[in-house]
């Protein structure tokens, strides 16, 4: 489902331009990492995994999947008997989401806050310090 999603994502994306393009597609990559993680230790090369798994759902092949037990790219999970609990799945990808939007949020708070001044001596603000006695005044 990942896969399907990413990919439903991608086009998506396309709608927007700039910042928030690439947010959306951050997240299709973010998602994409599941099943590469899932082929690489399954024994898989994951980059090829991920390009024929793409394929075949760019193809409709809806689900499409990986196989951890017999370690290939299967056209159907329905098909290889492969369960997903896909309500955990879909709280885990909405706690992430929720995650990066907090922390997004609290990163335009900070950087939207004023420099702090420097305390400086005991000179009013703008005003030039007094010189110790003996140097030269400017």
């Amino acid at each position: 489902p990942e896969i399907e999603l990413a990919l439903q994502l991608r086009r998506y994306a396309m709608g927007f331009e700039g910042k928030k393009q690439l947010a959306v597609e951050a997240v299709a990559d973010a998602l994409e990492t599941i099943p590469m993680i899932l082929a690489e230790t399954s024994g898989l090369d994951a980059l090829e995994a991920l390009m024929k798994l793409r394929q075949l759902h760019s193809e409709g092949k809806v689900q499409a999947g990986i196989n951890a037990l017999s370690g290939e790219v299967v056209e159907s999970t329905f098909d290889a008997n492969i369960i997903e609990p896909i309500i955990v799945k879909k709280q885990a990808i909405k706690s992430a989401i929720e995650a990066a939007v907090t922390i997004l949020k609290i990163d335009d708070v900070i950087a939207a806050q004023p420099p702090k001044k420097e305390k400086g001596g005991k000179g009013e603000e703008g005003s030039t310090p007094k010189m110790p006695e003996g140097m030269p005044e400017f």
